[in-house]
C-alpha cells in the first residue's frame, strides 16, 4: 500500500490494523508501519508520539466501527420497542466480533486505561454503556423487562447482557482461531439469539 498525497493518519492507522490482522499487536511497529505505507520512518511521528499512541488510535476506530455497526443493526427495527433494540445492539455487537476478531481482540482484553484515552474515544464508550443502560430501563418502564429496582436491576442485566454477548463472541472468536476466519455455517447472526 503505497501512500499518495491524503490522510496520511488514516493510512497509518488502516496499516496498523493490517499488521494487527496478519501479525498480532506484537507485530505493530512504527517502522513496519511506515514501510507498509511507503513512506520514511519519521512520518508516522507527525500523528503520532509513540506506538502506543497509534495504538490507541487503533482502538478510537475499532471502537468508532462498533458503534456504527450497532447503530445501522438498530436501524433494521422499531425504534419504540427497547427490548428489541436491545436484542438488535447485541446482534451488532457480534456482528462486529465477526467481522473484526483481532480488533476485538485489541479492546476487548485491555481495559480502556491501558489506551492513550481520546475525547471521542472516551465519549464512544460512554455510547455504548448509557445506550445499553438507557434501553433496559426503558424496556422496564415499558414492562417488557420485570420491574423492580431499576437502576440494581438495569445494572445486573447490563453486565449479564455485555457477559452473554463477550461469550458468544469469545466462542466466534475461537471459530475463528487466531487469524483465520469463521466458518461460512457459524456466520449467520440471527440464529445466536
Amino acid at each position: 500500500m503505497a501512500y499518495h498525497h491524503g490522510n496520511l493518519r488514516a493510512a497509518l492507522i488502516a496499516a496498523a490494523i493490517d499488521i494487527i490482522d496478519e501479525e498480532g499487536l506484537d507485530g505493530v511497529s512504527i517502522r513496519k508501519v511506515a514501510d507498509r505505507v511507503g513512506v520514511s520512518v519519521a512520518a508516522p511521528f507527525r500523528h503520532f508520539s509513540s506506538k502506543a499512541d497509534l495504538i490507541s488510535a487503533v482502538a478510537e476506530t475499532a471502537i468508532e466501527k462498533l458503534v456504527n455497526t450497532i447503530t445501522h443493526t438498530q436501524s433494521e427495527g422499531p425504534e419504540d420497542d427497547a427490548l428489541h433494540q436491545l436484542e438488535l445492539f447485541s446482534i451488532g455487537y457480534i456482528r462486529w466480533v465477526r467481522d473484526n476478531p483481532t480488533q476485538y481482540d485489541l479492546i476487548g482484553s485491555r481495559p480502556i486505561d491501558e489506551f492513550k484515552v481520546s475525547e471521542k474515544l472516551f465519549e464512544l464508550y460512554m455510547w455504548l454503556r448509557d445506550t445499553m443502560f438507557d434501553l433496559i430501563v426503558q424496556a422496564e418502564r415499558d414492562g417488557q423487562l420485570r420491574p423492580g429496582c431499576p437502576h440494581g436491576r438495569a445494572v445486573a442485566a447490563r453486565l449479564s447482557l455485555r457477559a452473554a454477548a463477550n461469550a458468544v463472541a469469545r466462542a466466534l472468536y475461537g471459530l475463528a482461531g487466531w487469524r483465520g476466519s469463521i466458518p461460512a455455517d457459524a456466520q449467520g447472526d440471527r440464529g445466536l439469539f
